[in-house]
């Protein structure tokens, strides 16, 4: 069974930075793309994915990332097993917070993530310890 990475960011340039750098490091792995909420859920209703890694802010409008987190919700709801990793260019940590603050039954909408700016050094190290 093929494994698979989902990459979600309303950026084009950033979906193919993410998919560049996913794709080059896991070439075993497919990497699908989706630019708003609507495609990633898309996406999610045709596959199952080993990771996501999602925008935090979908949206240039959305200042509160309410599209992120209304994501990470849904993707803990309906794929339970598919770890989310948190990009964040925003430096509004208030949002990655509430995201990696466990829940009442301690779970948490993301595992990790990562600023923008960090993205090339950081990443595949930060991906490659939740895929193993």
């Amino acid at each position: 069974m093929l494994r698979k990475i989902l990459i979600v960011d309303d950026a084009l340039d950033w979906r193919d930075i993410l998919a560049g750098l996913i794709g080059d490091f896991y070439p075993d792995y497919a990497v699908v793309t989706a630019g708003s909420v609507e495609e990633a859920k898309d996406r999610l209703a045709q596959d199952t994915f080993d990771l996501a890694i999602l925008d935090i802010r979908l949206d240039d409008s959305d200042e509160g990332n309410t599209q992120g987190l209304s994501l990470m919700e849904f993707i803990r709801q309906h794929h339970p097993h598919t770890p989310v990793f948190i990009i964040t260019g925003y430096g509004n940590l208030d949002t990655v917070e509430r995201a990696m603050r466990p829940n009442e039954a301690g779970v948490r909408l993301a595992v990790d993530y990562i600023e923008k700016d960090k993205v090339h050094t950081d990443l595949l190290p930060r991906v490659s310890a939740l895929l193993g």
